[in-house]
């Protein structure tokens, strides 16, 4: 049998050999989620959002991250669409750019915002979806307190059934 060098070999091959199963999601325990999290919350909007010609009232985008966004006060409403749009891409894709918890959270997190902040539902989502969303946000042990305290604002807002 011939060798072949292991970077000649084909990937779903490899992956048997490694019983790697390509399409399962990867699952990453809470610190890293953390981890991973806290990254986002820092990382500017532009990279992902390809930000890069604004409207007018968005000119600033570029030193906007998603911390600041979903956790400071008056957030474009344009900006936070765009997160919610982005982050519902990434869960939807297991070989998406984020673990799919976070796009999760990133998803309802920008929904709260938007509603609290700017007065707009921006999902077709009702508010007992809404709630089961943020309460599975705020069962996560790997989500920082400021987003926790949004996360519980929304959820007092949309009231209890």
């Amino acid at each position: 049998m011939p060798r072949n060098p292991l970077h000649q070999s084909d990937p779903p091959q490899l992956a048997k050999v490694f019983s790697i199963d390509p399409a399962a999601p990867e699952v990453l325990p809470a610190d890293e989620l953390a981890a991973c999290l806290r990254h986002l919350l820092d990382a500017p909007l532009e990279m992902d959002l390809a930000v890069a010609k604004p409207p007018a009232e968005l000119e600033h985008a570029s030193r906007i991250t998603y911390g600041k966004l979903l956790l400071g006060p008056r957030p474009p409403l344009e900006l936070l669409e765009r997160v919610r749009h982005f982050a519902k891409a990434c869960k939807s894709r297991p070989d998406g750019p984020l673990p799919r918890e976070i796009a999760t959270a990133l998803y309802f997190a920008a929904i709260v915002k938007a509603m609290l902040d700017c007065g707009t539902r921006t999902s077709a989502l009702g508010d007992e979806e809404l709630r089961a969303g943020v309460g599975w946000t705020l069962s996560q042990p790997w989500i920082p307190r400021e987003l926790r305290a949004l996360m519980e604002q929304g959820l007092a807002h949309l009231g209890s059934k």
